[in-house]
């Protein structure tokens, strides 16, 4: 199993036990923040047309999908960036040994991908 996958399947397992831990917050959670948005563009947009409706879906989709997109691509970034001091010696090492640390690397894995998956989990499953 790649790191990856990993990555993504930690982050939905700790994703889970977060909401049977902490549950939902009685104030400003996401997926609350959400209804109450997708609501408000209903009551200003609203008509009652095929194309006001596949509309208002778009927006709603689009508001979700593009920050997810991004926030993959940064993860992607950051996976595969030097960091800090020391870099130039690791990327020489791992170009030595096969590119190890750029198989390792991979695209979206490591803490970071886990803790994205798990905060977004938290907030889908609430």
């Amino acid at each position: 199993m790649s790191q990856r996958t990993c990555a993504r399947l930690g982050g939905l397992v700790v994703g889970v036990v977060l909401d049977a831990l902490i549950a939902d917050p009685a104030r400003l959670h996401p997926v609350a923040g959400f209804g109450q948005a997708a609501a408000g563009l209903e009551r200003r947009l609203y008509r009652d047309s095929r194309r006001a409706g596949a509309a208002h879906t778009a927006l709603l989709v689009a508001a979700v999908a593009v920050p997810a997109a991004c926030a993959d691509r940064l993860l992607a970034r950051a996976a595969t960036r030097p960091a800090g001091a020391g870099a130039v010696r690791r990327y020489a090492w791992s170009a030595a040994h096969g590119g190890v640390r750029a198989r390792l690397a991979g695209r979206g894995s490591g803490p970071r991908a886990l803790a994205v998956t798990a905060g977004l989990t938290w907030a889908v499953v609430g």
